[in-house]
């Protein structure tokens, strides 16, 4: 397979440092509304770090874009064929982990034991397993999306990922593995008014889905967030956004718990 520069009709999008820019301008954006009144305000001097480190970030995300994604013609990715082997050497690992832990966590979290899955896994080895499978998906992703061959057995791969990160109950890593092939979807098209509709509808979809597992995770109702909201001192002006307050609060914390220290 041969991926053609012609195909990327926005580049911007795999451009790590503009998304380094833009998720910590968001994440700043969405702390300053104070959701969470767990942490304190930001200050001011770090407030002129985060300024200076995106400034940074853009400036280095021009020389990528220059020197790197507008000059280059063709990437060459071999082979073309789907990482059927890298695939099933996930799935092995995840059987490997199910018959060391004797457990499934999907199941037991089901069964209502929300604690069990954070135990799950070999030690030092499921998290390779973990990595291979995000890799595994990135790679099938790309090559569904970028070429015409095999594309019954990509989507088959990529689902197969996904099925391993929703049977261990690992959230985050689902939602990384989705971002990755949604922005390589959207790199893939040129952003329009429908477009950019989509994709707002795809993280309104997400977010609400991620707050669902969140609620059973801890055995609350699939709407019922008040757990979180209780330990996150969810601010009670936003309650109505309380179907997305795992999403908030995951944004938040990073920044908070800088804060907090700093």
């Amino acid at each position: 397979m041969q991926l053609l520069s012609s195909q990327i009709k926005n580049r911007h999008l795999l451009n790590p440092f503009y998304l380094f820019s833009l998720i910590w301008t968001f994440v700043v954006i969405v702390y300053s509304f104070r959701f969470s009144l767990a942490y304190p305000v930001i200050p001011f001097q770090l407030l002129i770090f985060f300024l200076v480190v995106i400034i940074l970030s853009l400036f280095l995300g021009r020389i990528y874009d220059k020197k790197l994604l507008s000059n280059l013609d063709v990437l060459p990715l071999r082979p073309a064929k789907p990482p059927v082997i890298l695939c099933i050497s996930c799935i092995l690992g995840f059987i490997a982990a199910c018959v060391y832990c004797k457990y499934i966590p999907l199941i037991t979290v089901l069964q209502g034991n929300t604690e069990k899955y954070l135990e799950f896994g070999i030690p030092s080895v499921t998290f390779f397993f973990n990595s291979l499978t995000l890799a595994t998906s990135a790679i099938a992703s790309c090559r569904l999306l970028y070429q015409q061959e095999y594309r019954l057995k990509n989507v088959l791969i990529i689902l197969a990922c996904y099925g391993l990160f929703l049977a261990s109950y690992s959230r985050g890593l689902l939602v990384f593995s989705l971002i990755i092939t949604l922005l390589m979807a959207f790199a893939r098209i040129r952003l329009s008014v429908s477009s950019f509709l989509c994709m707002i509808a795809v993280i309104i979809i997400g977010l609400l889905l991620f707050n669902i597992t969140g609620n059973m995770r801890h055995g609350g109702g699939l709407f019922d967030s008040s757990y979180l909201m209780n330990v996150a001192q969810f601010n009670p002006e936003y309650n109505f956004l309380s179907n997305f307050s795992w999403g908030i609060v995951y944004l938040e914390t990073p920044l908070g718990n800088l804060t907090y220290n700093f």
